[in-house]
């Protein structure tokens, strides 16, 4: 992040990963809140810059936060 913050762009590795679920949970006019189901290593800021892409408008992650790593579960919003 702090490097984005500098307009120093990074090459990430291409991978495979799979994602399992991506739900809409609220839409407003120019935000989404979504929650994604994924493999170890999926890059999420990755995924929403693509979907922002395909939608033609571009787009960043402005809240990030990990629900579940295995087994594990924290409590939703």
């Amino acid at each position: 992040m702090k490097l984005a913050r500098q307009g120093i762009t990074v090459d990430r590795p291409e991978r495979t990963v799979q994602i399992y679920e991506l739900t809409l949970l609220e839409r407003t006019e120019d935000t989404l809140v979504l929650e994604v189901a994924c493999s170890k290593g999926t890059y999420i800021r990755t995924l929403v810059e693509d979907i922002g892409e395909a939608l033609g408008c571009g787009g960043y992650v402005s809240a990030l936060r990990r629900l579940t790593v295995n087994t594990f579960v924290r409590n939703k919003w």
